[in-house]
């Protein structure tokens, strides 16, 4: 079997949500920030049985099986955990490594960073919106309220060159992972900022973990597009992502 790093395994973990791969076998219910069912390991008629999609984990306080998907997989579906993992990774549209292959586990290494310099970006933006009046202001004349200002995590790209790079540099993020993951570009051996001065939209994936950013200038007689969106990246691909899914999958469900 190849080997399969921890990482891997949380990140195949982590691209599947607990609620919706449990609910294909039991009817959940919501019960405060959890949810509950009548335990399919046991025979009951009062439910025992929760899951925490927080804590990615489930319980039955009836037989007291608990665990994560895998473990619930093992145990369902007499899965080993090599079965389970590549069902789970399927289902996210991840690919395992066919081999040991330094080069695969570098690329899932190299995805792992750039989902964590995006997440780091996205908070930098939001950060910058907070505190710029022009911004704020802007959001506000378009009718847009703070609850989904914080739900989307829109930001605000400060008007400079290099204020993204500078930020993450000091914070010892590589230059080379920051241009691969669409966030700066060179010009004349010199890095600057792809979105300068502009309001940004993060575009989470389905598994809602950031994967590329619009930006929309403000003022539509400024010169330039009015949108620049992140390129494809090895976590981003345009042709294949829609807008909003992670939140919308409920209701298509």
């Amino acid at each position: 079997m190849p080997y399969y790093s921890p990482d891997l395994i949380q990140q195949v973990l982590d691209a599947n949500d607990i609620v919706d791969v449990i609910s294909q076998y039991v009817p959940l219910k919501p019960r405060g920030n959890r949810y509950v069912a009548c335990c399919p390991f046991h025979q009951e008629k009062t439910p025992s049985f929760t899951v925490d999609r927080d804590k990615n984990y489930y319980y039955c306080f009836g037989c007291h099986e608990g665990g994560n998907l895998y473990n619930f997989l093992e145990k369902k579906e007499n899965m080993s955990f090599p079965e389970a993992l590549e069902f789970l990774a399927d289902r996210a549209n991840i690919t395992l490594p066919k081999s040991n292959n330094k080069e695969d586990l570098e690329k899932i290494q190299e995805k792992q960073h750039i989902y964590k310099v995006n997440a780091k970006a996205g908070n930098y933006f939001y950060n910058n919106l907070k505190k710029s009046r022009k911004a704020l202001g802007y959001l506000v004349d378009r009718g847009i309220p703070h609850d989904i200002i914080f739900e989307f995590g829109l930001g605000y790209s400060n008007d400079d060159w290099a204020d993204l790079y500078n930020f993450m540099t000091e914070s010892k993020e590589d230059s080379e992972l920051l241009k691969k993951a669409g966030l700066i570009r060179t010009s004349k051996g010199r890095n600057y900022d792809v979105f300068r001065d502009r309001l940004i939209i993060p575009i989470q994936n389905v598994f809602n973990k950031v994967i590329a950013f619009g930006g929309r200038k403000f003022n539509d007689i400024d010169p330039g597009p009015k949108y620049i969106n992140t390129p494809d990246t090895p976590v981003f691909n345009k042709k294949r992502e829609l807008f909003n899914l992670n939140r919308a999958k409920s209701c298509i469900r």
